[in-house]
């Protein structure tokens, strides 16, 4: 492979990326391939030291998307981080999707605690507070003032639990960004070192 069919090769292969990004991947490789050749070596030999364009891009997306999901974390941007590194191949399939499911399984178990709280708690002060209406139909057991406050016990612990779900959110976000960048890094060694 000659330099110009590289660069054709890593430039089809990043389109995903911005311009500027482009721009500064195209620059970096052709000043590492002029720079080898000045130290002696030929196109092919550089070439082949730097592996397949399209893995090199492929890492370059990967790495570009985890910085975006990194600097502005949305949904969004975690959501093209995933998709590229598990686009890395099968092992990531693996690798990567089974943390992301347990985290955010986790996270909407606890949500889904939170809101049957909510429920649970108003329905438990609403029934009380209305005894005099629903005493043929429901039977606390105990007094109705222990239930009405019982309930907007269980309905606040609720309401914090569903208000800290969002910092658990951002929180497991950032875990996952973290474990994204880390799994990365173990392919590429994994990679540079066959």
């Amino acid at each position: 492979m000659t330099k110009m069919e590289f660069m054709k090769s890593l430039e089809k292969n990043i389109y995903k990326l911005n311009i500027e990004q482009k721009k500064d991947i195209l620059f970096d490789i052709e000043e590492h391939f002029n720079i080898a050749i000045q130290n002696g070596r030929d196109e092919q030999e550089v070439c082949q030291s730097l592996g397949s364009p399209k893995a090199m891009a492929a890492q370059y997306v990967v790495n570009s998307a985890i910085d975006k999901a990194e600097s502005t974390l949305s949904i969004k941007n975690l959501s093209k981080a995933i998709g590229a590194v598990v686009g890395l191949g099968f092992f990531n399939l693996i690798f990567a999707l089974a943390p992301i499911i347990c985290i955010f399984a986790f996270v909407f178990s606890v949500l889904a605690i939170g809101v049957s709280f909510i429920f649970a708690g108003g329905l438990a002060s609403f029934l009380a507070l209305f005894f005099p209406l629903t005493q043929s139909v429901v039977n606390f057991g105990t007094h109705p003032v222990v239930v009405f406050f019982g309930g907007l016990v269980i309905l606040n612990i609720g309401v914090l639990i569903y208000i800290n779900c969002k910092g658990l959110f951002l929180k497991s976000c950032q875990l996952l960004v973290k474990y994204l960048r880390w799994n990365v890094k173990i392919i590429a060694g994994g990679k540079n070192n066959e």
